[in-house]
């Protein structure tokens, strides 16, 4: 994979709030997707917007309408990469 690309991938790799990288291991570092637009966010972050109604990255409304947290999908198929990226760097 060429530098710019693999720099472009790592991107998805990251909170689209603070831009901490999301963590298997952690739990509170996994990724959360938000309603609507499918950015992912750690936990931390959708807590810290419970006043907020839109998304930082694209600005679109996420609507979650009093949605618990924990009611909010984990996108398991970015954990799945996370987890070969670790076994890889091994």
């Amino acid at each position: 994979m060429a530098a710019s690309s693999h720099s472009y991938y790592m991107e998805f790799l990251r909170c689209d709030k603070c831009l901490h990288a999301f963590e298997c291991e952690d739990t509170s570092y996994h990724p959360i997707t938000l309603p609507k637009c499918g950015h992912t966010m750690y936990k931390k972050c959708i807590l810290t917007m419970c006043n907020e109604t839109q998304c930082p990255r694209d600005r679109i409304s996420f609507g979650m309408n009093h949605t618990p947290i924990d009611q909010l999908p984990i996108n398991y198929p970015l954990l799945i990469i996370l987890d070969d990226q670790s076994k890889v760097n091994m």
